[in-house]
């Protein structure tokens, strides 16, 4: 019997092009490199996230093999037709045994389907996740559809992403539950030196996060930290307005007692629509998108996580930090089941209510401050690793 040495390597193809998915896919690259008598693998990115990506791509320690561009970002559509063909030349040339997509965007999508229809395997890391509402999230909950349906291996999250796969017709054989790689990701981050990134930010918002506090026994006198974000198609517009006046209301009801940290999106008009209503107030502090190790940061230092974000809606449970989720449904209710956090919609009073309910009632918040792993316990790469190591089965 030939040693694993004389075998020939797995070629392995990563497929990437937002800040969620480089965080995701970035412990499976890490791994496949150190099985690398097993496996030879490239990252090839989109510029979805052009402006974006850099920093996280250093923190991994991450160089991509081959960018596939667009000219225009003005539309999801130009994006896809700009990216097929140029996905279609390198899976072409290089032909890899498989190619690893994660999530739900419109760079995963297309990678997907450009694999599929040169019969190459796909691997859909983070499978299974669904809101059964093409809407919310749009275009995301469509996009996971798609993928899924042309995917040859699935790699659930939970039991619960397990079960829909299986009820969707997807063979059982096929989907691995390997629990998230967001959550290998944020317990690594989490337990490094942060100090260096954290000196980056401005004075005020150093001093806010530099040291982080244990949360569930409070005194009067600590100030307490909401970390917000906003930034789903389905939100822009009124929904935004509704979230940025009740933090303008919360900000000014709880003074000097709260700070709000709001992390915009890059996205100009976001960015305007956000600053027009909270910018000014002392106790609020609007920055850029964050840096990864920034935003873990600000995780462990946060009392509350105010977000309509997918991925913090993972990774905050995992660092025990309530999660108030400004969206009417979601792909991930594990953590709603448990407890830990709570739909409240984009309704301004809603918003109010749940977030002051949690800044003045210990008990409530108690409740809901405890770190769950229904994601899984930071091993979910090694499991996505070891299944591919059975390819071609």
């Amino acid at each position: 019997m030939r040693g694993i040495a004389e075998r020939p390597k797995i070629k392995v193809v990563s497929i990437a092009g937002t800040r969620p998915e480089i965080i995701k896919i970035a412990p499976v690259i890490l791994e496949l490199r150190r099985r690398s008598l097993a496996f030879e693998q490239q990252l090839w990115l989109s510029d979805q996230h052009r402006d974006m990506i850099a920093p996280y791509l250093r923190l991994f320690e991450l160089q991509p093999d081959h960018v596939f561009t667009a000219i225009s970002h003005s539309s999801l559509n130009h994006l896809f037709a700009a990216f097929l063909p140029q996905l279609e030349a390198l899976l072409t040339e290089h032909h890899p045994d498989v190619v690893l997509v994660v999530g739900d965007t419109l760079t995963a999508t297309v990678g997907a389907l450009a694999a599929f229809n040169l019969q190459i395997p796909v691997g859909h890391v983070e499978a299974g996740l669904r809101s059964f509402d093409l809407a919310h999230p749009f275009p995301e909950e469509g996009y996971r559809r798609i993928i899924s349906s042309v995917a040859s291996l699935h790699f659930a999250p939970s039991a619960r992403a397990r079960q829909q796969l299986v009820r969707a017709g997807a063979p059982a054989r096929r989907i691995i539950l390997s629990g998230n790689t967001v959550i290998d990701a944020v317990l690594w981050v989490a337990s490094q030196d942060l100090s260096p990134y954290i000196q980056t930010l401005p004075g005020a918002l150093q001093q806010l996060i530099a040291l982080p506090q244990e949360r569930a026994d409070r005194s009067d006198t600590q100030r307490r930290l909401v970390l917000v974000t906003a930034h789903r198609r389905e939100n822009w517009g009124e929904p935004l307005a509704n979230v940025t006046g009740a933090v303008r209301d919360l900000a000014i009801e709880f003074g000097d007692r709260v700070a709000f940290v709001f992390a915009m999106h890059v996205n100009p008009t976001l960015q305007q629509a956000i600053r027009a209503v909270l910018e000014g107030l002392a106790n609020v502090q609007l920055v850029p998108p964050l840096e990864y190790p920034q935003l873990v940061a600000s995780l462990r230092a946060a009392d509350i996580v105010l977000t309509d974000s997918g991925g913090l809606q993972e990774e905050a449970p995992a660092l025990g930090k309530p999660v108030l989720v400004m969206r009417t449904v979601t792909e991930r209710p594990e953590p709603l089941e448990a407890g830990v956090a709570e739909l409240v919609g984009t309704d301004r009073e809603r918003i109010r209510q749940r977030v002051r309910a949690l800044l003045t009632d210990d008990e409530e918040y108690r409740k809901m401050a405890r770190a769950i792993f229904p994601y899984g316990d930071g091993h979910a790469a090694q499991l996505v690793v070891d299944r591919l190591a059975l390819l071609p089965d």
